[in-house]
C-alpha cells in the first residue's frame, strides 16, 4: 500500500470534523439478545474508543462487531472505520459492507455522509481502489449518495 497522500489526509479530517460532534453511546449492541457472541461485541466496543479500535477488533469480516452495533454506534464509530480503511488495506471491503447495508445511512447526517463519500472518492482518485471493478465500494457510494439526495432526517 502507498503512503496516504494530502488528499487522503483531507478526507480523514473531514470526516473527523462532520462526526465530531456524535456522541459516545452508553450501549453498542443493537437489541443484545445475551447471547454470548452479542455479549463479547458489546464488550468489545464498549472497552474501546473510534480513536483506540482498530484492526486487531474490527478486521475479520466473519466476526465484526459492527454488524452487531446500533445505529448510534455505528455513527460513532465510522470515523474509525473510515481511517482504518484509508490507512490499511485490509479494512475497504468492511466498511463498503456496512456503508451498503440498508438503514445505515438513516444513522448518519447529509454531511456526515458527503464526508464519507469524499472519503472513498479520495481512495479512487489515488488509485487505492477501482471503483468500477469493487462492487462494495459502488454499492457503498450509491447508498451515500441515496443518503445525499434524501430529505435531512430521512436515510436512504
Amino acid at each position: 500500500m502507498s503512503t496516504p497522500g494530502p488528499a487522503i489526509d483531507d478526507a480523514r479530517a473531514a470526516v473527523d470534523l462532520a462526526f465530531a460532534d456524535v456522541p459516545r453511546p452508553v450501549a453498542f449492541a443493537r437489541g443484545t439478545c445475551g447471547c454470548s457472541e452479542c455479549l463479547e461485541h458489546e464488550a468489545t466496543l464498549a472497552s474501546h474508543t473510534r480513536d483506540t479500535i482498530g484492526l486487531a477488533e474490527l478486521g475479520n469480516p466473519g466476526w465484526d462487531p459492527i454488524c452487531f452495533a446500533s445505529d448510534m454506534a455505528f455513527a460513532y464509530y465510522l470515523p474509525a472505520l473510515v481511517r482504518l480503511a484509508l490507512t490499511t488495506d485490509a479494512y475497504l471491503d468492511q466498511l463498503c459492507f456496512h456503508l451498503g447495508r440498508s438503514g445505515r445511512q438513516a444513522a448518519i447526517t447529509r454531511e456526515q455522509a458527503a464526508a464519507v463519500l469524499a472519503a472513498l472518492w479520495a481512495m479512487v482518485e489515488a488509485d487505492r481502489v477501482d471503483a468500477c471493478d469493487a462492487p462494495g465500494v459502488e454499492d457503498a457510494i450509491a447508498a451515500l449518495e441515496a443518503r445525499l439526495a434524501a430529505p435531512e432526517g430521512e436515510g436512504a
